[in-house]
């Protein structure tokens, strides 16, 4: 057994390749045979229409998914809008606030709002609140009450909407901070 060299080759070519003819897999197939082609073509056709249907069902599965997320978006959204009305028309039936905004007294209604706002903003993710005049001027913006005078007429409808029918109004915007937000005006 010393002398013994083996072939430079696998152990299960050298297995089959060992094997007499007759046990082997059968005849090679040929490409003539109307069998295999008609098996290679039914392959073909089966391996098509999984693909074609695997790719109908990830397409649904993804409309799926896209819908619930706009669903979800809308209902936080509503969500929103609804507790920034009740904020709103909480803060503008406050009779203090009424009689402050009256005499135009900016600094009263920071007295008067100020911690409510902060916990507003803390609390809710409120970052900004502001009082406008009947002509859409800005009169107070608690989130900086040294920017007051400037005309919304141009930029925020729903302040020109407010002021003219007397009923609340939201609407998404874009403001120039590039955010998108849902603002309320009562």
């Amino acid at each position: 057994m010393a002398g013994l060299a083996w072939p430079e080759r696998s152990v299960s070519s050298f297995v089959f390749n060992c094997l007499p003819q007759e046990n082997r897999l059968g005849p090679e197939p040929k490409a003539d045979n109307p069998l295999v082609l008609g098996l290679l073509l039914i392959t073909g056709l089966l391996t098509g229409l999984n693909l074609v249907t695997q790719q109908s069902l990830s397409e649904d599965a993804e409309q799926h998914r896209l819908w619930n997320l706009r669903a979800d978006f809308q209902e936080r959204l509503a969500n929103e809008t609804n507790t920034a009305f009740v904020l709103a028309g909480t803060i503008a039936n406050d009779p203090l606030v009424q009689q402050a905004l009256s005499l135009r007294n900016r600094q009263l209604l920071v007295d008067l709002l100020r911690l409510r706002y902060c916990g507003f903003d803390r609390q809710l993710g409120i970052h900004s609140a502001q009082f406008n005049l009947t002509d859409s001027t800005s009169f107070l913006r608690l989130d900086d009450p040294t920017r007051f005078g400037d005309d919304l007429s141009a930029l925020r409808k729903t302040v020109v909407e407010a002021n003219w029918d007397h009923h609340p109004h939201d609407r998404g915007s874009s403001p120039a901070s590039g955010r998108a937000e849902s603002r309320s005006a009562v």
